[in-house]
């Protein structure tokens, strides 16, 4: 029996890639890796729970996108030559704020504003980080996976 044992122990062995040179090298995920999963879907659902009325959870996904931002930061604290968490907060502490206050007060108009500006702020980084062609938009319907973004080409 004691046999049986070391035969298959040895076989599992001899299966197994070796550690080290064969190890599969730890996934760091990249900004637009970071901005797809982490980011986007905050910013729409964002939009979708003012659109419904649902003023909590604006406030949840509001905090939420705020911590997908610093997360981002603190991944790729250097992007390219650029401080990335620094021009992450210029182009959206001051708009994330200003959305806080608009849902505190339950007040459409002043959130679709600083909305637009939070989104204002997104694109004018993709600008500064060299990646224009992301261009992020207010969205205009509840139709589709990624309602807050304007595919066709950018000037």
């Amino acid at each position: 029996m004691m046999q049986r044992f070391l035969w298959v122990g040895l076989a599992l062995a001899l299966a197994l890639p070796a550690r080290g040179d064969n190890a599969v090298p730890a996934y760091h995920p990249g900004v637009g890796d970071l901005m797809t999963s982490l980011v986007q879907p905050r910013h729409i659902k964002l939009w979708l729970a003012r659109e419904q009325g649902n003023w909590i959870y604006a406030e949840y996904e509001r905090k939420n996108l705020a911590e997908a931002l610093t997360k981002v930061g603190k991944n790729t604290p250097v992007y390219r030559t650029l401080d990335l968490p620094g021009l992450i907060a210029a182009s959206s502490s001051d708009q994330l704020a200003t959305l806080a206050t608009a849902i505190k007060a339950k007040d459409g108009p002043a959130f679709d504003r600083a909305y637009a500006d939070l989104t204002n702020g997104c694109n004018s980084c993709h600008q500064a980080t060299g990646q224009g062609p992301v261009h992020i938009k207010v969205p205009t319907s509840t139709d589709g996976s990624f309602i807050d973004q304007d595919f066709a080409p950018q000037p």
